[in-house]
């Protein structure tokens, strides 16, 4: 609610649904393209640059719309429905053995420490990654460090015997 601006949540649940409509289909508009569409509907409150940009900004934060192709030099939006693939939707170990698994089989060997750093996840819960992807992942203990590491299921060939070891800030 922006009620200086006499926007509150009537009217963004009104533009919300005004803006997906005019972009439903894979329309792509710009921002003066909508603002015009926008002033053509009775919306509440008289349109104006500044109560332009919390319409816009609300239907972003809401998932309604998202960034588009260029049309031209200018910027479009687009329905964030269309746009974006269909996730699904993993439960907290689900989520956690897929990261672990990610991190694991792109950055190692490493240690729990490296995955901890790297993710920001407690120590409990990168412990309980380790513990669900322990059938998966592979250790060796090396002056008194365990270090984790998943071997892909395929592993091209190459001619190069060469190995190359990047610092762990550099992705």
């Amino acid at each position: 609610m922006v009620p200086k601006l006499r926007l509150d949540d009537d009217i963004f649940k009104k533009t919300d649904a005004i803006i997906a409509n005019m972009l439903y289909g894979g329309n792509q508009l710009t921002r003066p393209e909508i603002a015009s569409l926008l002033k053509q509907s009775n919306i509440g409150v008289e349109l104006n640059n500044l109560r332009l940009t919390f319409i816009m900004l609300h239907a972003e934060v809401d998932g309604v719309i998202c960034s588009g192709a260029l049309k031209g030099k200018e910027h479009t939006y687009a329905l964030l429905d269309e746009q974006a693939q269909k996730t699904i939707t993993l439960s907290h170990d689900e989520a956690l053995a897929e990261l672990t698994k990610r991190y694991f089989l792109s950055h190692g060997p490493t240690t729990i420490k490296d995955y901890r750093w790297w993710s920001s996840l407690t120590l409990a819960e990168a412990k309980r990654g380790i513990d669900i992807l322990s059938p998966q992942l592979q250790k060796e203990t090396i002056e008194g460090k365990d270090y984790f590491f998943i071997f892909p299921e395929k592993i091209k060939s190459s001619s190069s015997p060469t190995v190359c070891l990047l610092p762990n800030f550099d992705e």
